[in-house]
């Protein structure tokens, strides 16, 4: 087993004490080219990720290890990992740009109908840019929204049938393989009405955001498409010149693009005070230096108080997800620099490494190392190491 420097074990204290303050940072290189000096590490870094917790209710972690001590069993409470639904902000850091070009585009492929616009053209904030040819898209709709007329349908009857021999099985009038079947049947049919539900849900979207409208007070650039061309997401529509706004440039991870539309609400905290503002595009492509994709948002700056190169702390509304596992902020604990959480297995505490990105509300988002079901430590979670004997308090 690896011996644990004093580095390393300064290092972790840093680390959870700043997890026990609500915050998780997450580092890019070369954005700001700031150095930290800490217990001899330097650590370079640009970007982080801010992620807001709640404090759970109950004693003080000095009250805590007061019950604690003397005992053979550390003292816990738990949580159970469950898929819930995610709604929320995306809290990030954003650097201040000048703005040459604005780039327009939208987060679906669809062909365009009219192009109101020509270059040189001067245009004002909320002026129709474009239009989208829904025609393809509210057929697409229509059978859709058809064939989950017809799975609800088929569905109900499943149901239908799942319950009659659920009844005939407890009175011993069926077999438990055809009760078994007949449940299997009954939950694929439901997890394909849940998905078709969905995918209905993203054409209504793609068909209400069928217009373009400009963000910015300013002069048509370059006109990159025609009337009846083909477009795919992300494709560079219009460019337009601005003098009157800044770009704010935020990087985030790959598992938070999904999360995030453009023309979503953001909100903008810099020196001059709280911006409202939306995102105006989302990367196509990731840095290849980190494997994060560019936001880009605009704010105004007709005071002229803001400068390039000033920072902002930024807040993206998220599209909310269902069957995501999240956990309390406080069952992430840190160890050689890694985020990880104990599970209770048989009375002991088990470590396991997980990959997290972002939270919702006092949630954390885990992307990888947890399936659902396990049982957490949520308190307690900095004084056991793995192997250790807990003792639940929540029972």
């Amino acid at each position: 087993m690896r011996q644990r420097s004093t580095s390393d074990k300064k290092t972790d204290d840093l680390f959870n004490r700043s997890l026990r303050k609500g915050k998780v940072w997450s580092f890019r290189q070369n954005r700001l080219e700031k150095i930290i000096q800490h217990t001899g590490i330097r650590v370079w870094f640009s970007v982080f990720l801010v992620v807001q917790a709640g404090i759970l209710s109950g004693c003080s972690e000095e009250e805590w290890a007061q019950e604690i001590k003397g005992s053979p069993h550390i003292l816990v409470e738990t949580e159970e990992v469950i898929p819930r639904t995610l709604t929320g902000r995306l809290s990030s850091f954003g650097v201040l740009e000048s703005v040459n070009e604005v780039i327009i585009n939208v987060d679906f492929s669809a062909p365009v109908a009219e192009v109101m616009v020509h270059e040189g053209q001067r245009v004002r904030k909320g002026e129709l840019l474009l239009r989208f040819d829904t025609a393809k898209l509210k057929l697409k709709y229509q059978q859709n929204r058809a064939a989950l007329s017809q799975e609800e349908s088929t569905l109900e009857n499943l149901g239908t049938t799942n319950k009659r021999l659920e009844n005939l099985l407890a009175a011993g009038a069926a077999s438990q393989q055809a009760a078994d079947d007949a449940r299997s049947a009954y939950q694929t049919a439901l997890a394909r009405v849940k998905a078709s539900q969905n995918g209905l849900k993203l054409l209504k979207r793609d068909l209400e955001h069928s217009e373009v409208h400009s963000p910015i007070d300013g002069i048509v650039n370059s006109k990159l498409v025609e009337s009846g061309q083909n477009t795919i997401a992300y494709q560079p529509l219009i460019l337009l010149d601005t003098t009157k706004s800044l770009n704010v440039s935020v990087y985030v991870g790959e598992s938070a693009v999904p999360l995030l539309r453009a023309g979503a609400p953001a909100i903008v905290k810099t020196v001059a005070g709280t911006l409202e503002s939306k995102i105006n595009s989302i990367g196509a492509t990731s840095d290849p230096r980190t494997g994060n994709f560019e936001v880009k948002l605009l704010i105004d700056n007709t005071g002229g108080l803001l400068k390039p190169g000033m920072t902002a702390d930024v807040e993206l509304t998220l599209n909310s997800v269902k069957n995501r596992l999240v956990i309390p902020q406080a069952a992430l604990s840190g160890r050689y620099g890694r985020y990880v959480v104990f599970r209770v297995v048989d009375g002991l505490a088990r470590q396991t490494d997980v990959a997290v990105t972002m939270n919702g509300k006092d949630q954390i988002l885990v992307t990888r190392g947890l399936a659902g079901g396990e049982t957490l430590i949520v308190k307690g979670a900095q004084s056991v190491r793995d192997g250790a004997q807990v003792k639940v308090a929540n029972e």
